[in-house]
């Protein structure tokens, strides 16, 4: 059994994550030498490449991953991580002298089975990155969902692991650090603000087992990058929701009105819709609280109140103010966004129970079509069939 933790998903959290866990542990080697950090204790993190000509780009990043901050005075600095390990899922030869000096340091098509899994891929392609290493994953795994939205996990358990007692154990995280892409590498980021990375174990756990005694927890935590923080499985629940409803908000009204973060509330058209949305997602997300404590007998201590809701919407709008959404970034690149997941998943939970869900159905729609501009096949979800468009000057 590998006792290190595999990373699915390059993009900039994946990276993020990965840079953190590996620099925790350099930190160890030079503090303390071999005699308290033991590799075969804690293996390097281990990148998982879904993509041949990712293989190319570890290689010419010199198979580090760079971090570039900037200084009070306006420096650029850059810190770099190495030594990690690196799979790919499938191999497609070229026959270049290139990659085949690429893949020297490349496992390929590992069986070796997987202990902790961080998944850091876009919510739509999840299902079917995992099924690559499903194979890997059984009732002995753990696997932390960092991911915008929420659904992915109901998939993955229908999907691929249907039978309960041999699903991985869940967990889910929610990182509030500022982290873009840097044009020079896919293999660096930029990290432009601090924040925690808040996780929890999904369902129940055992009353005699702490949740900060797992393996892949206990790195996330002492990785001082990270300032890793674990919630009970009640408080995770709720503090998705609460993320869910500000990304329902804010990520669609960038993306339809071109604008970042702290302008999405500029007026009092746009005010006015933030309170539509808000006044929809409320009961929804209070439903959809209490369902989850009847399942896995986690109740909350307190109710998810519409304060707590425009409260929360308003701070991140107001702290994150010059930040691009990642709906917006995907918009630019003409890339999929995960609205499916977000305002998608409030609206199907909707028509379940019975609650209107209008304004959120209508942002969910505008952005699908905003998608079939650039993909024309992505299609439009039969649960929308039931939206009204918003007025014209609410838009404009």
């Amino acid at each position: 059994m590998d006792k290190g933790i595999h990373v699915l998903g390059v993009g900039n959290l994946g990276k993020y994550v990965a840079f953190a866990l590996r620099q925790q542990q350099h930190y160890l080697q030079k503090q303390f030498g071999a005699g308290f950090y033991r590799p075969s204790e804690q293996p390097p993190p281990t990148l998982i490449l879904h993509r041949e000509d990712l293989v190319s780009s570890w290689y010419k990043a010199d198979h580090r991953i760079s971090r570039i901050t900037t200084t009070d005075a306006g420096d650029e600095e850059i810190h770099t991580a190495y030594g990690f390990r690196a799979e790919l899922l499938q191999l497609l030869l070229t026959g270049s002298l290139e990659n085949r000096e690429a893949y020297r340091n490349v496992m390929v098509n590992s069986r070796v089975p997987i202990s902790h899994l961080i998944v850091a891929t876009k919510a739509h392609v999840t299902v079917a990155a995992l099924a690559e290493v499903r194979v890997r994953l059984g009732p002995h795994s753990h696997i932390l969902f960092l991911q915008n939205g929420m659904g992915v996990m109901e998939e993955v358990s229908q999907r691929l692991f249907p039978s309960p007692t041999h699903r991985p154990t869940y967990w889910a995280g929610i990182c509030s650090a500022g982290i873009h892409s840097d044009p020079r590498s896919p293999f660096s980021f930029v990290h432009a603000g601090h924040g925690p990375l808040t996780i929890g174990r999904v369902g129940p756990s055992p009353p005699s087992e702490p949740l900060d005694v797992n393996p892949m927890v206990a790195q996330l935590m002492d990785a001082k990058l990270l300032n890793t923080e674990v919630l009970q499985p009640a408080d995770i629940r709720q503090a998705r929701l609460k993320k869910l409803v500000i990304n329902a908000v804010i990520n669609p009204m960038t993306a339809l009105f071109e604008c970042k973060n702290g302008d999405v509330f500029i007026n009092p058209d746009r005010r006015f819709l933030r309170d539509e949305l808000l006044k929809e997602a409320g009961p929804i997300v209070r439903a959809l609280d209490a369902a989850g404590a009847k399942d896995d007998g986690s109740p909350a201590s307190t109710e998810i109140t519409d304060q707590d809701l425009l409260d929360a919407v308003t701070k991140v709008a107001y702290n994150t103010a010059d930040n691009v959404s990642s709906m917006r970034q995907d918009v630019l690149a003409k890339r999929r966004t995960e609205i499916d997941y977000i305002n998608g998943y409030l609206v199907t939970a909707a028509q379940r129970m019975g609650l209107p869900a209008k304004q959120l159905a209508n942002a969910w729609d505008k952005v699908k079509r905003l998608e079939q501009k650039y993909e024309p096949k992505t299609p439009i979800p039969s649960a929308l069939q039931k939206a009204t468009r918003w007025g014209r000057k609410v838009w404009s």
